[in-house]
């Protein structure tokens, strides 16, 4: 394409995107709801995402499987239970230990979630 026809292209196209942001803020201005049309490039990302929730709920979520895992392990090991093809001896100290560390991860991310 020749230099003279891209620029022309160019301008059409920014012709264009102005037209489209006038119609949209019209259309706003008179239903009420009166943004500006770039509010959601100015949004920032970890907010349009919900990245904070997201991050809340992951977090709750691996302390509640700690709490379930170790919780059954301990229940297990008490009604003299044992898995099937399980190796090793049940540690008590290290099932306790991270079942409180579960709580613990837990009520973080449940605090986060609360809060944000």
């Amino acid at each position: 394409m020749p230099n003279g026809e891209a620029a022309m292209l160019d301008r059409s196209r920014t012709n264009a995107i102005h037209q489209i942001d006038y119609w949209h803020g019209l259309i706003l201005r008179l239903c009420g709801k009166a943004q500006p049309v770039s509010s959601v490039a100015a949004m920032d990302m970890t907010e349009l995402l919900g990245l904070d929730d997201l991050l809340a709920q992951f977090i709750l979520a691996v302390g509640a499987a700690m709490v379930l895992g170790n919780g059954a392990a301990i229940w297990m090991h008490q009604t003299g239970r044992r898995p099937q093809k399980a190796q090793g001896e049940f540690r008590p100290a290290r099932a306790w230990w991270l079942l409180g560390v579960g709580i613990l991860i837990a009520v973080w991310g449940g605090a986060s979630l609360l809060a944000g």
